[in-house]
């Protein structure tokens, strides 16, 4: 696994004003700094185009991982960049930067670096489990008893449903900040 550690330390610091707006020039606080803030890798790819989950729900996904403080960043590989072209990273763009998969040791190194990655059934999401990475994997027609990655910091997630994409994206971000905690 991966070991970091993060210093905080306290210092005191003379306030102007209370929290009224009035003077109060004696009164002494604490300030910590902020926890780091955690990262993730959203692939939407796959070499298979049916063993993507849809765009629109990987979107939502972001949005929600960014309103919850997340940094984001999405990474696509030779697949995605063939297959769909400017397109696809002129979308991604205007959501979270994109990173492409330059070669696998490189997009390996990046990934053992994030707190979660959120991918298909796809090469890059058992690059990231093998590498003991938060995981979540999500699978449309492949069967997770199969082809799913092993380990405890992986969860499986089907497509989107009928039940609805709020529910799906309550559902991945509530398997990411279980995921998170474990690993803090």
């Amino acid at each position: 696994g991966r070991a970091s550690s993060t210093t905080c330390k306290t210092r005191r610091v003379t306030m102007r004003h209370d929290s009224r707006g009035t003077t109060d020039e004696g009164k002494a606080s604490n300030f910590h700094r902020p926890a780091p803030q955690r990262t993730a890798i959203i692939h939407p790819g796959s070499g298979g185009q049916a063993k993507c989950a849809p765009l629109l729900a990987l979107e939502a996904l972001v949005n929600a991982l960014r309103a919850a403080h997340w940094r984001v960043t999405w990474m696509i590989g030779p697949d995605e960049v063939e297959r769909d072209g400017p397109a696809l990273i002129e979308r991604l763009e205007k959501l979270a930067p994109v990173i492409f998969e330059e070669s696998i040791e490189r997009a390996a190194d990046v990934v053992a670096e994030v707190d979660l990655f959120v991918g298909n059934d796809a090469g890059m999401t058992h690059v990231a489990a093998l590498a003991e990475v938060a995981t979540i994997a999500i699978f449309g027609p492949t069967d997770p008893d199969v082809w799913r990655p092993l380990g405890l910091h992986v969860r499986v997630v089907p497509f989107p449903d009928a039940r609805g994409l709020d529910l799906w994206v309550e559902q991945l971000m509530q398997a990411a900040e279980a995921l998170a905690r474990r690993r803090e």
